[in-house]
């Protein structure tokens, strides 16, 4: 060997085709080979083994450089890189909804980053219900990767000519790296997947192989044919054992991930004259090798962006359309701009400054994604564009207040268009305006929530001293309050449950205003639609690339009444024996007799899992206005729900 390469061995291209050929089929088929995910590990081990071996090689010869050594890792990685990243953040332009899109921003900007590893690991696990749905969750072994790229070269550097510092600094690195991952699988499992301090050992496997190979030229050639085989057979024993045997998600890597590691070690140490590593060296196996890399960049997105358009699951002719686009998008990337690079070698430091370039522009794009929140402008015209719905002013003296949390100023764009300058509005997100009730000091508030009890005085205060006030319409998310224990008491906070909180603070607050002369009305909560993963999913209008309308779109109304039937009481006991107090449902005019659409008659009624659009408010604003107008001219009397 000489110079900046290493022998070619093409038994190791061929396991680089068996692991990408595993990772696919378990991403494409999980259920028919749950385990394929260990073909990362047998990357890695390659990995470690290969640049151990050319970083080896270069300082034997004294050739090496780190900085050509980081040109040359540019010109490898960064093409298929760059096209998967663009190429993603394209698609997703026109197929994504703004919080998939501020999602896949983040993840473009942490992997040009080198970090996608570490955005994975604080977005949830691998194993994650969405996980299928995140088209660049992969690039999280490129991530360990590239930082094991950033340490492992100066390490090499720094001992080289002492062989026993050497030994020993590797054989260390291995066995801290093994110990913590066997350690932290169980105090955190996901930190041991993602994070690079459980995972470096993998490839100390492979550098430790590389550096035998070194110092001890041509072992495997030395030994007999019997020990040759015999390792590439237990080898390869091991790595079917990973496959076969049930592991639990939540203890991998742990020790599970032994078995890929050795196996693969024990196959690439036989060497090129053992007889299972020449089935390997098959020339269409090793093709398959050859374009291992974009391959393993290109399908996870294919196969999440078909998940995607279909909604979460994969029709057969998506599939299989995915599977062959896969490989018609690696071929390409490997001939027409891997190869391409890689023969103008004269050039390769101009190339990789290019390459970082776009890298660094494809990671702004993805960033800017990240914080302008997806870019919902690109479809906002779903929520903006006018219904030419009919709005009915309505001339008085007397003014109406809306009262509550944010599913009260969600009523503001249908009232004010009909009560204009008579509408008056006393909401805060979070606060209920419920009088003695305060927040839990156990609960942790988001940062805009800070309603306090002398916020609800001052309101209610304000109400009952302006003459000219005659109806109040107290709103909000009872979700919120009823099923969590985000309200106390405020004369004994740390007793009782946030539902008995919140019925007796609406029971006060509407007996309050009631005896002080105003007329209440409550209104309902609007079905809240948490099992849509976006609203915009059920527009028949918000993308230019359609996709599958979910089934959760239209919720079948039994089934949030069934949900409803413990709020229902509360807001009946509230009003019960009150002559000046109503109910007002929103539900006859979101839902059908059967069910409660997210989109009614080509009109979107939601901006989000728990609030009305402008549309929604105007149609909610409409049937409102005629209650309070029927209270107004005594029409309705006694607590009784229109």
């Amino acid at each position: 060997m000489k110079g900046h390469v290493i022998n070619y061995r093409p038994e190791i291209d061929g396991l680089r085709a068996v692991a990408v050929l595993l990772v696919i089929i378990v991403h494409a088929f999980p259920d028919s080979l749950k385990n394929g995910f260990i073909g990362v590990d047998i990357f890695f081990v390659i990995s470690g083994f290969l640049i151990t071996g050319i970083i080896g090689t270069q300082l034997q010869a004294s050739s090496f450089s780190v900085v050509d050594f980081y040109i040359r890792r540019a010109n490898r990685i960064f093409p298929a890189l760059v096209l998967v990243l663009a190429a993603c953040l394209a698609f997703g332009w026109v197929s994504l909804f703004a919080s998939e899109y501020q999602r896949l921003g983040r993840s473009a900007f942490s992997g040009a980053a080198f970090g996608a590893n570490i955005n994975a690991f604080l977005e949830g696990g691998y194993w994650d219900i969405d996980a299928k749905l995140k088209p660049l969750l992969h690039l999280w072994s490129l991530g360990v990767e590239e930082q094991f790229y950033l340490v492992w070269p100066l390490l090499l550097w720094a001992v080289w000519w002492r062989r026993g510092l050497l030994v020993a600094s590797l054989a260390t690195v291995f066995l801290a790296s093994l110990c913590w991952n066997l350690w932290s699988v169980d105090s955190n499992q996901p930190a041991a997947f993602y994070l690079p301090l459980a995972r470096v050992w993998e490839l100390a496997a492979g550098g430790l192989l590389a550096i035998a190979d070194q110092h001890r030229p041509m072992l495997a050639a030395r030994i007999g044919s019997l020990l040759r085989n015999g390792s590439a057979i237990l080898g390869i024993a091991l790595i079917a054992a990973a496959l076969l045997i049930p592991i639990p998600p939540e203890q991998f890597p742990g020790k599970y991930a032994i078995l890929p590691v050795f196996g693969t070690v024990l196959i690439i140490a036989a060497g090129t004259r053992a007889w299972p590593n020449a089935i390997l060296s098959n020339r269409w196996i090793t093709y398959v090798g050859l374009i291992s890399f974009p391959l393993y960049m290109w399908h996870f997105p294919v196969l999440a962006y078909s998940r995607i358009l279909e909604n979460g699951e994969v029709s057969p002719e998506y599939l299989w359309g995915g599977i062959a686009l896969t490989f018609l998008l690696s071929a390409g990337t490997y001939h027409l701009v891997e190869r391409p690079i890689r023969n103008h070698s004269r050039w390769r430091g101009r190339i990789a400054f290019s390459l970082t370039g776009l890298l660094i522009a494809v990671g702004t794009v993805g960033y800017f994604i990240y914080v302008q929140d997806g870019l919902e402008s690109r479809y906002a015209g779903v929520l903006s564009e006018s219904s030419d719905l009919p709005i009915n002013p309505i001339t008085s003296d007397s003014k109406l207040v809306v009262l509550g949390d944010s599913n009260a100023g969600h009523l503001a764009p249908g009232l004010s268009a009909i009560y204009g300058k008579q509408l008056r509005m006393a909401a805060s997100p979070g606060w209920p305006f419920l009088i003695g009730t305060v927040y839990r000091p156990t609960v942790t508030l988001a940062s805009s929530w800070n309603g306090t009890p002398e916020m609800t005085k001052d309101a209610l205060e304000e109400i009952i001293n302006d003459p000219t006030v005659d109806v109040v319409v107290i709103s909000n998310q009872y979700m919120m309050y009823y099923y969590r224990d985000l309200l106390a008491e405020q004369s004994d906070p740390m007793s009782g449950t946030g539902a008995e909180a919140y019925e007796a603070g609406l029971r006060r607050t509407v007996q309050y205003l009631s005896e002080h002369g105003k007329k209440v009305v409550v209104f309902k909560s609007i079905p809240t639609r948490g099992e849509v993963g976006s609203i915009f999913a059920c527009a028949s209008r918000a993308l230019p690339i359609p996709r599958r309308r979910p089934m959760a779109c239209d919720r079948p109304l039994s089934e949030i009444a069934e949900t409803r039937s413990d709020y229902d009481r509360v807001v009946e006991e509230s009003v019960k024996g009150l002559n000046n107090a109503w109910i007002f449902d929103p539900l006859p005019v979101l839902c059908s007799d059967q069910v409660c659409p997210i989109e009614k008659q080509g009109i979107l009624l939601y901006q989000d899992m728990s609030h009305l659009s402008a549309d929604g408010s105007t149609l909610i604003g409409a049937e409102l206005s005629k209650l309070v107008q029927r209270i107004r001219t005594g029409h309705l009397v006694g607590s009784r729900a229109p």
